[in-house]
């Protein structure tokens, strides 16, 4: 399977995750019951398609070992999508 591939396949297995729980957290955890599940589905989809691009084809070309990749691109995901987040609602 081509890199590219891949990629698109961790697309997608990412949206099928993260959306269901980014509408779970806002509806039930935070109790935002005013916000649309459209609005909450569509700020997830931009969150994951803005940063996982840079996980998968950016960020590798800066970071060589492959444990710092993984973590450093990990919280910088979790910082960028929870500012994403915060800025819709």
């Amino acid at each position: 399977m081509l890199y590219e591939q891949k990629f698109l396949f961790s697309l997608l297995l990412t949206l099928i995750v993260e959306i269901p729980i980014a509408v779970f957290l806002v509806r039930y955890l935070y109790k935002y019951k005013e916000i649309k599940t459209s609005k909450i589905v569509f700020v997830g989809l931009i969150a994951s398609t803005l940063t996982l691009p840079y996980f998968w084809f950016i960020l590798p070309a800066y970071i060589v070992s492959r444990s710092l990749y993984i973590f450093i691109g990990e919280i910088l995901i979790i910082f960028i999508e929870a500012t994403i987040y915060s800025q819709f609602f």
